[in-house]
């Protein structure tokens, strides 16, 4: 929902959602497209983390290789790595993709 409200408050989704799937459909339908690299503002996404079961997820990323999302074990929203870190040169839990939309290209 932190990341859902975002939007819905911004005008940048219809609806506000709980399920990043049903997320990820309203974003598509308002305007946002996949990217290749993150930038500030972008909306990120991940899969379910196969060693723990977490997942899917949603944050926005906010620069330096950081994220915002919600922490579900803590209930607030926490800032971390993008990929939640490396080990052995490799994400932790890589993105699924990374979602822009155009209005944000207009604001520079």
């Amino acid at each position: 929902m932190f990341v859902s409200n975002i939007l819905l408050f911004n005008r940048l989704i219809a609806v506000p959602h709980t399920f990043v799937y049903h997320l990820v459909a309203d974003m598509e339908q308002s305007g946002w497209h996949p990217v290749a690299e993150p930038r500030e503002g972008a909306v990120l996404t991940w899969g379910v983390r196969p060693e723990n079961g977490d997942g899917p997820h949603v944050g926005f990323y906010v620069g330096n290789g950081n994220v915002i999302s919600n922490n579900s074990e803590l209930r607030v929203p926490r800032m971390h790595h993008w990929t939640y870190g490396e080990v052995d040169g490799l994400p932790v839990w890589p993105t699924n993709n990374i979602y822009w939309h155009p209005s944000f290209d207009e604001k520079k």
